[in-house]
């Protein structure tokens, strides 16, 4: 019990860290465009057509909220954009990175289904929306390649279809069902840890919903009322014993 107690308060511990100003901001506007541009990066030497570029994203909308997180999509590529010279190929993308935000924050303020059920919605609505936002963007903006790892693929859908948009959504479903996968676990999780989606970002019990308040009084008496007791039963036994 006071093992489980412990942990407790060091998830609200930490949780109160990260929403105390300006952690948040750095975070999610410094860090976590960098951890996706780091991802990108590595999976660029490599001929494997993913993207791992909105882990951070994710996160940041689940832990800190959709503002922060559609921040942390739209830096990502501005980053990008800037160590590049400003070719403008990523920016058009900042999009998806947002609808990924969105799409994260919306589901980690839910709170019916079991983990897995909401982990794969959360899977494959980002990737639908990633292909499809992707699709349109490569096909009328760069008009079918973008010079990432997943052209060759487009390439072949091409062929088959002869129609680029066809072939740019079709190659990206399955890119996108297993390059969000990550993300949107790390995101979940993240919320469940910190509690994210139980409490206004700003931590304080007043102003919460009633919920919130309900089950954290539920928890605190669940610690504190077994606690009592025992106390109030050693008492009794030392009262009894100082008599013999």
């Amino acid at each position: 019990m006071a093992y489980i107690q412990g942990m407790d308060r060091d998830r609200h511990i930490i949780a109160a860290l990260l929403r105390t100003p300006p952690v948040p901001a750095v975070i999610a506007l410094v860090v976590l465009p960098f951890v996706n541009i780091g991802f990108n990066r590595l999976i660029l030497f490599s001929s494997v057509p993913l993207f791992l570029d909105s882990i951070g994203t994710a996160v940041s909308a689940a832990v800190f909220g959709l503002p922060l997180g559609l921040g942390t999509a739209i830096l990502t590529n501005a980053f990008q954009e800037l160590f590049e010279g400003f070719a403008f190929r990523h920016l058009p993308f900042a999009i998806c990175g947002m609808a990924t935000a969105l799409l994260t924050w919306l589901e980690t303020r839910r709170r019916r289904e079991p983990l897995i059920a909401r982990f794969s919605l959360l899977t494959l609505s980002v990737a639908l929306a990633n292909a499809l936002l992707g699709a349109v963007v490569a096909t009328f903006v760069f008009g079918g390649g973008t010079g990432a790892n997943i052209d060759v693929i487009v390439a072949g859908f091409a062929l088959a279809f002869r129609d680029v948009f066809s072939a740019a959504f079709l190659a990206r479903i399955p890119a996108n069902l297993v390059d969000k996968a990550p993300a949107a676990l790390l995101a979940l999780l993240a919320a469940r840890a910190l509690g994210a989606g139980e409490r206004p970002m700003n931590g304080r019990l007043r102003g919460a919903s009633r919920a919130w308040r309900h089950r954290t009084e539920t928890r605190n008496q669940a610690f504190i009322k077994p606690a009592r007791m025992a106390r109030r039963a050693t008492a009794a036994a030392d009262c009894i014993s100082s008599f013999r």
